[in-house]
């Protein structure tokens, strides 16, 4: 989307017709890190202006048993487990008084491993030539390129960056912030063990990466109901099945689209915004006409992938 768009569809009777039109379709948040906790406070302030806050338990009643959502919903949630999001974004959630879910990878707790993608980023910062399947990568590209390889592939680029950018730094998240976390308001789900794209891992990895996750999640005491978000919003059909069959009650995508409850708990649409989006940029996310453009946008996408090479009609 560009930012002329973004700026027409937030225009105040703009995204208000959007929010009224959907009044009743729950805006499911799916945000990262908060690393400028002022503008993440401006940011709840506005959203609780157009929205009521919801909990997980709300959505999954909404979706297992029919129960009534305050129009105009939102529910927060945050893929990963940053430290910025454990720690700071708790404290500005906590002021407003909104329940989020952080979606974590425990191999990244109390700095046993560091995320993936920060290992190669040290490494391109500090001048390493990345090579994914043949190809070299100078700059963050090589992050977006070991998504699409094979996950045995991407471990073994990575094993070999990490001897030399392994060290963790400052923000290392523990388990007791998580449990701080969960005393301000807070609950927890399942991001898998160490965030591979399970579309690119063996159906065995894929299974273990869930139970995985989900083990030391029992083992410490850290959730109540079994909810999960897609690394990279990447589902797969044996990951659903593998999900419905240890009953879990909420599977969250990362789609960019408002929830729709005809398709049912184990894919939750969620609309991908920054906690660092200014007044604009929210607005326009979050009004529903940026989420429905994104859709027809990629279903031309999609069609003209369909369309074969000659079959196309010459430009000028």
């Amino acid at each position: 989307m560009t930012s002329r768009t973004d700026r027409l569809i937030a225009r105040r009777h703009v995204a208000a017709a959007g929010r009224r039109a959907t009044r009743g379709r729950p805006r499911v948040l799916a945000m990262h890190g908060v690393a400028d906790p002022a503008a993440f406070d401006r940011q709840v302030t506005e959203l609780l202006e157009w929205f009521r806050p919801v909990t997980a338990d709300q959505v999954a009643a909404w979706y297992h048993h029919g129960s009534g959502l305050p129009d105009r919903a939102v529910w927060f949630t945050f893929d990963d487990g940053a430290r910025s999001t454990i720690v700071e974004g708790a404290t500005v959630l906590a002021r407003h008084g909104v329940s989020a879910t952080a979606f974590i990878c425990p191999a990244f707790i109390e700095g046993a491993l560091r995320p993936w993608w920060d290992v190669v980023a040290d490494a391109v910062t500090a001048g390493e030539v990345v090579e994914v399947a043949g190809e070299p990568h100078h700059d963050l590209t090589a992050v977006t390129a070991l998504k699409h390889v094979p996950d045995q592939h991407r471990r073994e680029v990575v094993g070999s960056l990490a001897a030399r950018f392994h060290e963790p730094g400052d923000d290392v998240v523990t388990v007791e912030d998580l449990r701080r976390w969960r005393d301000l308001g807070g609950d927890l789900g399942n991001h898998t063990w160490d965030h591979p794209c399970l579309d690119r891992c063996t159906v065995e990895e894929q299974s273990h990466q869930i139970d995985r996750a989900a083990a030391w999640l029992d083992e410490q005491q850290l959730w109540d109901r079994r909810r999960f978000a897609y690394p990279n919003g990447d589902r797969t059909d044996v990951a659903e099945a593998h999900l419905r069959s240890n009953r879990y009650e909420l599977v969250a995508l990362f789609d960019h689209a408002l929830a729709d409850r005809r398709r049912g708990p184990m894919r939750l649409s969620r609309l991908r915004i920054d906690a660092a989006a200014g007044t604009v940029r929210t607005a326009a996310v979050t009004s529903a006409w940026h989420s429905g453009l994104f859709a027809l946008r990629r279903r031309a996408n999609d069609v003209a992938r369909a369309v074969p090479t000659g079959a196309r009609r010459p430009t000028r």
